[in-house]
C-alpha cells in the first residue's frame, strides 16, 4: 500500500512538468524547460491576430515579446498596436513538490483586445495586461484524470492615476482539468479591485470569469477556444452602439500554440 501511494505521488510530481505557462488569460508557475521556445497565436474580436514568443535560456527563468494588430481581414485598415510591445519574463525560485506548490514571480506589459479609450479619456487594452505578478500552481492526479489548481495576485501598470499599491491588487484563481491525455477544460476568475470597465462605471464586484478548452493535437502543437467575460465586465460587448440593445455579452477566442526545442 505504502508503494502505491509512493507512486502515485510520484506520478503527480511528473505530471506537475506539465503545467501550462497560462490557463487563458491567468499567469500559472508553469515554466519552459531549458532551451525551449514557444509560439502562441490568438485570434480575437474585433479581427485581431497577436503573436507571443517565449525563450526559456536557463532552467528557471524565461522571457518574451509579443505584438499584434486588429483589422487583419478584410477591407479595413489594418491597425497595429503601435508602441504597445509587450514584454514578458519570469522566473521560478520554489519548484512544485509533493506538499507544496510551485511559484513563480514575473512580468507581463502586454494586454489583448483591441485598444480602447475609456470614459475619461485613457487608452488602454479592453484586458488590462498583468503587469507584476507572483503565480502559484499545484498538480493533483484523481484516478485517471489530472487537476491543476492556480492562484496569482497582480497589479497592472495600465492605469490612468496608479492607486495605493494594495487598493490596485488583482487576485485570480484557475483550474485546468484534464478529461483525457490530450483535452483540457479551463476556468479562471479574476477579482477586480479598483478598476473600472470601458465606460467609466466601477464594477469590482462582478469580476471577470473566462472558460474554454485546449487540445493538444500532438505533443508540441495544441489548439485552444477560450469564452472570456462570460459576466459581462465590459460592458461594450454586449452592447449594439447602432440599435442600442443588448447582444453576446461574452468574446470568442481561438489560440494556436507551438513548442520546441533548439
Amino acid at each position: 500500500m505504502v508503494r502505491v501511494i509512493f507512486l502515485l505521488l510520484l506520478f503527480a510530481n511528473v505530471i506537475s512538468a506539465f503545467q501550462p505557462i497560462q490557463i487563458i488569460d491567468k499567469p500559472t508557475a508553469g515554466l519552459l524547460n531549458k532551451q525551449v521556445m514557444i509560439i502562441d497565436v490568438r485570434s480575437y474580436s474585433p479581427n485581431a491576430l497577436l503573436a507571443d514568443f517565449r525563450y526559456s535560456p536557463f532552467k528557471r527563468f524565461q522571457f518574451g515579446f509579443s505584438y499584434g494588430a486588429t483589422d487583419i481581414i478584410g477591407s479595413d485598415t489594418v491597425n497595429f498596436n503601435g508602441s504597445h510591445i509587450g514584454f514578458k519574463m519570469r522566473f521560478r525560485p520554489l519548484e512544485e513538490g509533493i506538499y507544496n506548490p510551485a511559484l513563480v514571480v514575473g512580468l507581463n506589459t502586454q494586454g489583448y483586445g483591441p485598444i480602447v479609450t475609456d470614459s475619461s479619456g485613457y487608452e488602454r487594452f479592453l484586458y488590462p495586461s498583468e503587469g507584476g505578478y507572483i503565480a502559484a500552481s499545484k498538480s493533483f492526479m484523481i484516478w485517471m484524470f489530472t487537476l491543476g489548481i492556480h492562484g496569482s495576485v497582480n497589479y497592472t501598470f495600465e492605469r490612468e492615476d496608479l492607486p495605493a499599491f494594495f487598493s490596485g491588487l488583482n487576485y485570480s484563481t484557475s483550474v485546468d482539468f484534464g478529461v483525457l491525455s490530450n483535452l483540457y477544460l479551463l476556468t479562471e476568475y479574476e477579482f477586480k479591485q479598483g478598476d473600472v470597465d470601458y465606460y467609466g462605471n466601477d464594477d469590482v464586484s462582478i469580476g471577470l470569469w473566462n472558460i474554454g478548452a485546449r487540445w493538444n493535437v500532438i505533443s508540441n502543437f495544441s489548439v485552444s477556444f477560450h469564452m472570456k467575460d462570460m459576466l459581462g465586465l465590459n460592458k461594450e460587448l454586449s452592447y449594439d452602439k447602432v440599435n442600442g440593445y443588448g447582444v453576446t455579452q461574452y468574446d470568442r477566442e481561438f489560440r494556436l500554440t507551438y513548442f520546441n526545442s533548439f
